[in-house]
């Protein structure tokens, strides 16, 4: 898991933002990040489209335009990666923040079919 400073530039969805991070050296790279540790499969459906657009009111209110602390994990198979965000001075990742408040689920691993 790396950790880096970053902005927070764009909400694309309720569950993936875009963050300016802070690489060090003055180097500054924009990346695409999904919430880490949330379950979203919720939102394959038409039916949940009310309660996506409330997640990303929720997430431009609370981060865009903010400076956050990002933890990322290693990349998904469509290349975006997973990320941890917090807030300054916050020990609580606000991915862990959504699921508390009841308006995401946490993930979690399901067994492989045989």
């Amino acid at each position: 898991m790396h950790k880096y400073l970053a902005l927070v530039t764009e909400i694309l969805s309720e569950e993936c933002v875009t963050a300016a991070v802070d690489l060090g050296f003055g180097v500054i790279k924009n990346q695409d990040f999904r919430l880490a540790g949330i379950d979203f499969s919720e939102f394959r459906s038409s039916q949940s489209k009310d309660k996506a657009i409330q997640i990303k009111k929720v997430l431009t209110e609370a981060l865009l335009n903010k400076e956050v602390t990002l933890k990322s994990l290693k990349s998904e198979k469509s290349g975006v990666y997973l990320a941890f965000l917090y807030q300054p001075g916050k020990d609580v990742s606000y991915n862990d923040e959504l699921i508390a408040s009841g308006l995401l689920k946490p993930f979690v691993k399901r067994a492989a079919k045989k």
